[in-house]
């Protein structure tokens, strides 16, 4: 079973790493939520349960705080992109 264990860490860590440049966003925790999937450290339906419950309520936090930073933000700024501090553009990130 320690084989299988390793493999699904690969795979998942190779996913997230290859798929974060892919999407063009960079999240350096999201490594930590998937070793902790591909761990097995989710058990049971409400281990997971929360783990999702968590990562709505900081996805919905952090689109709000886009939002009222947007609203202050001066108009000619290219950051006036909904979340565009949160996910900063290639060029933005120089």
């Amino acid at each position: 079973m320690r084989g299988r264990r390793v493999l699904a860490v690969v795979i998942a860590l190779s996913c997230t790493t290859l798929g974060m440049p892919a999407t063009d966003s960079s999240h350096p925790p999201g490594g930590a939520t998937t070793l902790i999937v591909a761990l097995g450290f989710l058990r049971t339906p409400l281990n997971l349960a929360v783990l999702l419950t968590a990562v709505v309520l900081t996805t919905l936090l952090l689109l709000a705080l886009g939002r009222l930073r947007v609203s202050r933000v001066v108009t000619s700024q290219k950051k006036l992109l909904l979340g565009g501090f949160i996910f900063p553009k290639k060029e933005d990130r120089k």
